[in-house]
């Protein structure tokens, strides 16, 4: 039980240290878009998005090592995975995608979402036993 617990933690850490590539890449993808989301309606709350964001990431590295050795598996548990956090929290797929497009025409607020996310994630390992 340990050495799971270990590889969840080393997972974490190394999704927290690739933050800055996650930020720099989706903040490069999105700012290529044309279209400017100017409709604020469908959009999650600031808090609500940087949870969302923190659980599918929490899940990501749950399957991280499932990745290398048996992707279809893994792509299916990721799929099954977003959608229980969709649940949680009340969303549709498409509520989420409005929101990810939307905080992406704000690259600057984005990086900041994903910023205060990974400190929650960092957070909760310090005080996990």
């Amino acid at each position: 039980m340990p050495a799971k617990n270990n590889f969840l933690l080393n997972s974490l850490v190394y999704i927290c240290n690739m933050q800055y590539v996650y930020i720099f890449f989706i903040v490069i993808f999105f700012s290529c878009c044309k279209k400017e989301i100017s409709s604020k309606s469908n959009v999650l709350s600031e808090k609500m998005f940087i949870n969302i964001i923190k659980d599918i990431h929490l899940n990501e590295a749950k399957f991280d090592n499932l990745k290398r050795t048996n992707f279809e598996k893994y792509k299916l548990l990721q799929n099954n995975s977003q959608n229980s956090v969709f649940l949680k929290y009340k969303i549709s797929h498409e509520d989420f995608q409005q929101s990810m497009l939307y905080y992406s025409s704000k690259p600057e607020k984005l990086e900041e979402i994903y910023t205060l996310a990974i400190d929650e994630i960092n957070n909760e390992n310090l005080i996990a036993p």
